[in-house]
């Protein structure tokens, strides 16, 4: 995202359709902007498969970018032109706690880049 819009290619984050495929609670916390929000398991149903774009990249958002994986590669073999937000929103966001496991089990904070967000209304 350095401002420069190549038109003839996906360089900036509008030139995507965002798919959040997080719970609503948590979108509804903070998504990217202009992001459309389909649950992990209901994105492959046909009645949300017709509001994705066949003539656009979707970047697809989740949690840390696994799950978000899984779906992109479904809607790769559906012939959409997917791509995964790497590392999800813990990289979108300033800061993120997580418990990772540890002898001791302490929580690590995980910084991502301070990109702006958008909340529900």
């Amino acid at each position: 995202m350095d401002g420069i819009d190549l038109p003839d290619v996906a360089d900036e984050i509008t030139d995507f359709f965002i798919l959040d495929i997080r719970r609503p609670a948590d979108y509804c916390a903070g998504h990217i902007k202009g992001a459309v929000n389909i649950l992990f398991e209901e994105v492959a149903k046909p009645e949300n498969l017709i509001k994705l774009p066949a003539d656009k990249p979707i970047l697809v958002v989740c949690y840390t970018g696994h799950t978000a994986s899984q779906i992109n590669a479904i809607l790769n073999m559906l012939g959409y032109n997917a791509w995964t937000l790497r590392f999800g929103m813990t990289s979108w966001k300033a800061m993120s706690p997580t418990k990772i496991w540890s002898a001791n089990q302490m929580p690590q904070d995980i910084y991502g880049g301070n990109y702006p967000l958008e909340t529900c209304q």
